[in-house]
């Protein structure tokens, strides 16, 4: 009997004691031996079962999971209380969770640690026997400041650090440079070398450090540039040159501007502080821009005064309608210093990238046959399209509108491929009634019927019209001779002299003549010649 009652106390016991937990735990407390915890060493967690009040809750034995991030494994806790031993702690500020039958407590920055990292260190060309300086920058990327910060450089050339930080804070980013003397290497390369970096921190945490490679070449020592090309600016685009390496990958964008001149600024700098250049000679080459052509121009600038500058102004019309491409910039200053008669000169090459738009339609001519026209005229307007887009066009719509002439034109689907024009004459009768003045009429391009319906012009222009009075022709007017009166004549007195009539012509008849009688005679003399002739042909 004893024994049926001990094992239902114990069965009993089994299925209560679950359900006493569950209602009474409230969760763990999470602590460490050494706070914080430093990378790489060991630490003890005491985890300790609290129940509703928080109180260690004694009647707790039981086994629960533990997870530090990188690891995890069961613990027994006895009276509510136990402890686990973490080996080598991970980097950083990690997460430890203790979870038992879904209850969860978690707890973070138990870490701290060191690291130091030497960020990208950019490749360098070294003059011979001159200095180059390796500018870098390096950062805390650990969880506490770094202090005692020494640096060494191992490889080709003579180094010497010339900007090292002492400390650094959290996250924080700070310079170096280093200087590498090419004295006694030859031209070439590459050469190469290893930077290394320390850092002692806080809180007795392990030495960080980090290293990174370094290439450099020793190239051929360039001359001194005192006249130089320092910026270069074409249809708006602009590129400092001076702060750029010759031979680098340069490039300048422009768009394709139909109808605009090309605009090319240089600006020359004479850096001589003691003399000024004389004879300075400027020349731009573009080659294959001008409907396949090279563009050359030059420009006799004179002298520039030491420590001076000069800006050149270029301007040609191209031909913008060619296919977009790239086209080779080619720009010489040469010049001669007044004092030492020595021949200074800079050449720089680089690519001009002109762009089309997908879809560009432009007016490039809109023009009358005559500036002025009568009411009741016709005037003839005549209209030229061109396709200076990259896409070819099919559904190209032009509108000609002047409400004050009624006018109201509108051609659609006019087909335009790349680089292709099209050319219409529009006769514009003008009424009879119009007024005498100008009528502006207005031109509008689209590139599609859908953008027509939307009233998204691609190109508008203006013309003018001037309508005048009509002249009227001048009648013919009548000569008026004066009236003819005969003079009075003045007789002398006493003298018995009789004025004699005035002679007066009187007009006769040809047939009245004497020529006409001969004519007479002569012909019917000849009549009877002839008939003679004729009757002797007859009877013979």
């Amino acid at each position: 009997m004893k024994k049926l009652l001990l094992i239902m106390v114990a069965v009993f016991a089994v299925f209560a004691m679950p359900m006493a937990l569950a209602e009474s735990l409230n969760g763990f407390d999470i602590t460490v031996d050494t706070d914080p915890v430093v990378y790489d060493e060991d630490c003890e967690l005491t985890i300790t079962a609290l129940n509703e009040t928080n109180q260690t809750y004694t009647g707790f034995n039981q086994t629960v999971n533990i997870d530090w991030g990188i690891g995890s494994d069961t613990l027994i806790l006895t009276s509510g209380v136990g402890t686990y031993e973490i080996n080598r702690a991970p980097k950083g500020a990690f997460t430890i969770t203790v979870e038992f039958n879904g209850t969860n407590t978690t707890k973070d920055s138990f870490g701290n640690y060191n690291e130091i990292t030497i960020l990208t260190i950019p490749s360098l060309n070294i003059e011979e026997n001159q200095t180059g300086s390796f500018v870098f920058d390096i950062q805390n990327t650990g969880t506490i400041p770094l202090n005692d910060i020494d640096f060494e450089y191992i490889g080709d050339g003579i180094s010497h650090f010339n900007i090292v930080p002492d400390t650094l804070a959290v996250d924080q980013i700070k310079p170096v440079e280093l200087q590498i003397n090419s004295f006694g290497l030859v031209i070439g390369g590459p050469y190469s070398g290893i930077v290394y970096v320390e850092a002692d921190g806080i809180y007795n945490a392990p030495e960080s450090e980090d290293q990174a490679n370094l290439t450099f070449n020793v190239v051929e020592q360039e001359e001194e540039k005192l006249l130089y090309i320092d910026e270069v600016e074409i249809n708006g685009e602009r590129l400092k040159l001076s702060e750029y390496e010759n031979g680098d990958d340069l490039e300048l964008e422009s768009k394709d501007v139909f109808g605009e001149d090309l605009e090319i600024i240089v600006i020359i700098k004479n850096d001589d502080s003691t003399q000024d250049m004389d004879d300075v000679e400027l020349d731009v080459e573009i080659e294959e821009i001008d409907d396949e052509d090279d563009w050359d121009d030059n420009e006799d600038i004179g002298t520039i005064k030491d420590g001076d500058e000069e800006e050149i102004t270029f301007t040609s019309s191209i031909d913008w309608t060619a296919d977009e491409d790239t086209f080779q910039v080619t720009i010489t200053v040469v010049g001669e210093g007044e004092d030492d008669n020595i021949e200074y000169e800079d050449e720089w090459t680089f690519d001009l990238k002109i762009e089309k738009e997908d879809d560009d339609i432009a007016i490039t001519e809109a023009e009358f046959d005559y500036d002025s026209v009568e009411a009741g005229e016709t005037a003839y307007l005549t209209i030229e399209l061109s396709n200076i887009g990259s896409d070819d066009q099919d559904e190209v719509v032009l509108t000609v509108e002047c409400d004050d002439l009624d006018i109201d034109f509108k051609e659609l689907n006019i087909d335009l491929d790349e680089g292709d024009t099209w050319e219409i004459t529009i006769p514009i009768k003008v009424d009879g009634d119009v007024n005498d003045k100008d009528y502006n009429i207005e031109i509008v391009t689209y590139y599609d019927y859908d953008e027509y319906m939307d009233e998204d012009p691609i190109d508008i222009d203006q013309v003018t019209l001037s309508v005048v009075e009509t002249e009227e022709e001048d009648e013919e007017e009548e000569t008026s001779y004066p009236e003819y009166s005969q003079p009075d004549v003045v007789l002398p007195e006493e003298t018995g002299f009789e004025p004699q009539p005035i002679p007066t012509t009187t007009e006769i008849s040809f047939k009245e003549t004497t020529g006409y009688t001969l004519l007479l005679i002569l012909g019917n003399v000849l009549l009877v010649i002839l008939i003679i002739f004729l009757l002797i042909k007859v009877l013979m």
